[in-house]
Parts: structure tokens; sequence; C-alpha cells
């Protein structure tokens, strides 16, 4: 199960990456980033401090968040807390060169944070979720477009049987 904690300080919204970020939880993330950004936060920072891992739907996510900001402005989102296998995770689909890191204010470590609970992968529109994060990443580099071509094949042929 994916966990998450956040906080909000300021006009700075905080998102811990507890352990796995995964295409369970990316949607309602998204979801729950983007109202935040929209009522009370301008900066979005995502801790990586404890992150294990990411799969490719939640790294196109991010990249997702960062290009629905880049047309609102003053709004932005960070990486920060960066360790070396999270590191090589991003650098592999390219999101090191998309995304900027930065550290959120000093006030951040005494910040209370609280548990984000999401529905798990029992969002409704999850396979076009995760086609639009697939798509997103292989915009970023040909090298992702070969990578994700027969994931991107296999969710459209999907989404398609879903409305017939």
């Amino acid at each position: 199960m994916d966990k998450f904690k956040t906080a909000i300080i300021g006009k700075q919204l905080i998102v811990k990456i507890l352990g796995r970020g995964s295409f369970k939880s990316s949607k309602d993330l998204k979801d729950y980033v983007l109202e935040k950004l929209e009522k009370e936060a301008d900066e979005c920072f995502i801790d990586l401090k404890e992150c294990i891992s990411m799969d490719s739907t939640f790294m196109g996510m991010i990249a997702g968040l960062n290009f629905a900001l880049k047309g609102k402005k003053g709004k932005n989102i960070y990486f920060s807390n960066i360790t070396n296998p999270t590191r090589e995770l991003l650098s592999t689909l390219g999101l090191l060169e998309l995304i900027s890191q930065k550290t959120p204010d000093e006030s951040a470590e005494q910040a209370d944070f609280k548990e984000l609970l999401l529905m798990q992968g029992k969002t409704p529109g999850i396979a076009k979720h995760m086609l639009e994060s697939h798509e997103m990443l292989s915009s970023l580099d040909k090298k992702n477009k070969e990578k994700f071509k027969k994931v991107v094949d296999s969710l459209k042929e999907s989404i398609h049987k879903e409305k017939d």
C-alpha cells in the first residue's frame, strides 16, 4: 500500500512519499495536489527522502503535474531530499532534467504532517490516467517512447474495449 504524508506551510505543499509511489495512488495524489495548488498553495515539494521506488505511472503523473502547472503563474513543483536510488530512477526517464530540486522552508521540519488516505487503485478512470502518464513520459524522450510503446498500445486497447 502506498503511503504519503502531507503538510502545508505557508504557501508550500509538501508531499512525503513513504515507501513506494505506484499507479494505485497516482491519480488520487495528482487530483489532491492540483486541488491544493488551486486553493491553498503555490509550490509543491515532492519529498523523496523515504521513497524507495516509483513505478512509471507514478513518475508520469509527476511529469504531468509539472506540465499542468507551467501555464499557471507562480505555481511550481520541485523535488526535495533526493536519494541516490530515486535519482537513478528519475534520471532514467528524464524527470531530473524536467523538474528542479529545491528545499522547502526550514519550518517544514517542524510541520504537522498528516497521513493522506487515498483509494489505492479503486478510483474510476485509472486506465485512462495510466495512459496519460505513459504518454507524458513518452513525450519527454525518444527512448521513453520506444520503452513504453507496448504499454501505451495495450492501455489504448483496454480503454477502447471498456467503451464498447
